[in-house]
């Protein structure tokens, strides 16, 4: 699940752009799985609408936040996602859109000869199983044990502090259901050496805490996104807001294989 990105074969070099990429099986998968996206409660009934009549605004263009674009780091780490103006703390920075390839966790794709890497590497695991691979540059985003972003169990990214322009939006992969352990290279003082399999058991704690406060700007700040939230998410969204009742854990965001996972002491 390291990060990086894809040159395309015979293009021309032009410094500063990178030039990213599907391959083609993948874009077939978007097309045969269009009627599960679909109906996910998920996703928005005016954003099916507009996809059935071929409507495309560009404001329905994206699905992590407009004010972002993809830059170079190094060649270790590769590339990451960049603020190009200030994100302030309490936006919604991703959100689940129809166009995600959504895999069953027994799809042939995942272990395809040619494809399969592609989708380790890129994608991320939901709390049934399921491989999520986003069809914009949200795959590019690295992590941090001290990130500014973190995932929401309503199906979006939350900027838990102001996101300056420059600077690198980061997650937790610990999030992320990942599959064996990744060494990590954050440089944070707090850096946690190793992403686990079990983190998001471990730290839920501390990110529901670190995601409680955030929401509480979430009123403030300007959300291009929020045309993605479903009816029910918007509502579940809004008592929460208004009661400090109905938040859900990120716990709920965890695949238990075999439910082992919740012999797991959770941190403080």
């Amino acid at each position: 699940m390291k990060l990086g990105v894809e040159k395309k074969m015979n293009a021309p070099y032009r410094p500063g752009v990178i030039i990213l990429y599907f391959p083609e099986p993948l874009i077939v998968a978007v097309f045969n799985r269009m009627e599960y996206y679909f109906n996910n409660s998920f996703f928005s009934s005016d954003l099916f609408q507009l996809l059935r009549l071929n409507v495309k605004p560009n404001r329905y263009s994206f699905m992590i936040h407009p004010d972002t674009e993809i830059r170079q780091i190094n060649e270790t780490i590769g590339v990451g996602v960049f603020a190009t103006k200030r994100i302030p703390k309490g936006t919604i920075v991703f959100a689940l859109d129809p166009l995600d390839i959504v895999l069953p966790g027994d799809d042939p794709l995942i272990k395809h000869p040619g494809l399969g890497s592609y989708i380790e590497k890129y994608s991320f695991r939901d709390e049934q199983g399921r491989r999520i691979l986003s069809v914009d540059h949200a795959k590019y985003v690295n992590h941090h044990c001290s990130p500014n972003t973190l995932c929401t169990a309503w199906g979006f990214d939350i900027a838990v502090r102001d996101i300056e322009a420059g600077d690198e939006l980061t997650c937790d992969y610990g999030l992320l259901n990942i599959e064996s352990n990744m060494e990590c290279m954050c440089g944070d003082p707090g850096c946690r050496l190793v992403i686990a399999p079990h983190d998001g058991l471990m730290h839920s704690r501390h990110w529901n805490k670190v995601i409680k406060q955030a929401l509480k700007s979430e009123k403030e700040a300007k959300q291009p996104l929020a045309f993605l939230l479903s009816p029910v998410v918007k509502a579940q969204l809004e008592k929460y807001l208004q009661t400090g009742k109905g938040y859900i854990s990120v716990e709920k965001m965890v695949y238990l294989e075999g439910n082992s996972n919740r012999k797991i002491r959770l941190a403080s």
